[in-house]
């Protein structure tokens, strides 16, 4: 599947070069995300968190009411994590055994390059409101996490640290993805050649991101859920 999407965005890309220039548009973007994740029952601990993208994009004009857009975005997704874990040891320096429970909280930040192919329809009187749909492809570059803990019965932290893995399951085996893309949003223009558009754009991933790993002697199932806030300014070429 991601071998054919990529097909797909390479034909329409470079086939279009072929087109008038004038009815292209180049542009920055940058804007905030909000992720979730859905699936199995091991993601009860995690909730959504903030991140980011930026990036590039190219419109193709087809008419007054559609265009064809594409581009690569540098995106960091961020997952939390929270749960609380009990151990137990032996207090050496008064030789007794101690229970305890240790409250950790982890940040994922999950770094992807990500490529959308979005059909835009320009609607209203002034064309200045649009849609937009299509697939996206994700590829993910890096996985960063941070931990904290606290010992909710009041003692210092001991063998537990920054690097020791607590998270929700999988986390690690985390990979690509693919989905839909679906938008609304409002073109601004500044002069002839220059226009700033905004727009609220959901990433539906639609593919198993863990593949088929076992867990607890079930397939795990992560599929993320992206909301973008999306500034895009453009320029004609």
């Amino acid at each position: 599947m991601k071998k054919v999407l990529l097909a797909v965005f390479s034909v329409l890309f470079f086939q279009n070069v072929g087109y008038s220039q004038s009815r292209y548009s180049l542009g920055l973007v940058l804007g905030p995300n909000y992720t979730s994740l859905r699936g199995s029952d091991f993601l009860e601990n995690t909730t959504p968190g903030f991140g980011f993208l930026a990036g590039l994009s190219i419109e193709h004009k087809i008419n007054k009411t559609l265009s064809i857009s594409t581009g690569v975005n540098f995106e960091q997704k961020v997952i939390k994590d929270e749960r609380d874990y009990p151990i137990t040891y032996i207090d050496e320096s008064i030789g007794i055994i101690r229970h305890e429970t240790i409250n950790a909280k982890t940040n994922n930040k999950f770094q992807y390059f990500s490529f959308p192919l979005l059909l835009k329809c320009s609607v209203g009187k002034s064309k200045s409101f649009y849609l937009s749909g299509g697939p996206y492809i994700s590829f993910l570059q890096k996985h960063k996490k941070e931990s904290k803990f606290v010992n909710k019965d009041g003692s210092g932290i001991i063998m537990y640290g920054s690097n020791y893995k607590y998270n929700f399951p999988l986390a690690d085996e985390v990979s690509g993805e693919y989905g839909v893309s679906v938008g609304i949003g409002k073109t601004f223009e500044i002069d002839l050649k220059n226009k700033i558009s905004i727009e609220i754009r959901d990433n539906i991933g639609l593919k198993n991101a863990i593949e088929d790993t076992m867990i607890y002697g079930e397939s795990g199932v992560i599929k993320t859920n992206t909301l973008n806030l999306i500034a895009n300014w453009s320029f004609n070429l």
